[in-house]
């Protein structure tokens, strides 16, 4: 006879019931936002309850940052003692890091020779543009597969990203006046609707990671454990 596996209360806790909270908290924060800028209602109840979430919100963040800042010094520091393989990018991603923190903490911000700053300056931001350089490549490949058209399903995906391309393309008002207005339709409402529900999917797992890794539900993934085999 099979066996049937169950949960421990606190991976209940942490896998189901947690992300449940996280996203009646993210549905109560939309409602007052367009309870509030629409002028649908006012409940000062509402408003309330949304300041203390935003509150907590960020306490949980902070809090998941220091945990996470820990254990990747913790990480960093196991494969370099043990000289690991790509062992010299965890002695340059500690320099960096400790430097920057503490450039932060014990140095002025105005300094010109503050660590925190050049660091933020002349590598951040050039290590950002280049990151965003190679995703365009990616960005171009999953725009090609998305005009391989293998189902009816996918057929108005194909044909709203076609307009798009023809509404942002210098050329799409002089082949015909009707793509701007088109495009300017799909780009202000569906795609304004898609992008803000990734957007609120995405800060209810953020926040659920976050408490995660506040409680240490997440060791294995910063390496704190070893993963079992």
């Amino acid at each position: 006879m099979a066996k049937t596996v169950t949960e421990s209360k606190p991976a209940v806790l942490t896998t189901k019931i947690i992300p449940i909270i996280g996203a009646i908290f993210c549905a109560l924060m939309v409602i007052n936002y367009f309870a509030n800028n629409l002028q649908i209602a006012s409940v000062p109840q509402l408003s309330t309850v949304s300041a203390q979430i935003q509150n907590w919100v960020i306490v949980i963040a902070n809090f998941a940052l220091v945990v996470a800042f820990i254990s990747l010094t913790q990480r960093q520091a196991l494969n370099v003692k043990n000289k690991k393989r790509d062992w010299l990018f965890g002695v340059c991603t500690m320099a960096i890091m400790w430097s920057m923190v503490i450039g932060r903490i014990a140095l002025p911000t105005t300094l010109d020779y503050n660590p925190s700053t050049w660091f933020a300056n002349n590598i951040k931001g050039i290590g950002q543009a280049a990151m965003f350089a190679l995703h365009g490549f990616f960005v171009v490949s999953a725009a090609m597969r998305a005009l391989k058209v293998k189902s009816l399903i996918l057929l108005p995906s194909a044909i709203g990203l076609i307009l798009i391309l023809l509404y942002l393309s210098p050329f799409g008002d002089v082949l015909w006046p009707g793509f701007t207005v088109i495009g300017q339709w799909l780009n202000d409402w569906p795609l304004q609707a898609g992008s803000r529900a990734i957007t609120l999917g995405a800060a209810t797992g953020a926040v659920t990671l976050g408490y995660r890794v506040v409680v240490g539900a997440e060791r294995r993934a910063y390496g704190i454990v070893k993963r079992s085999k």
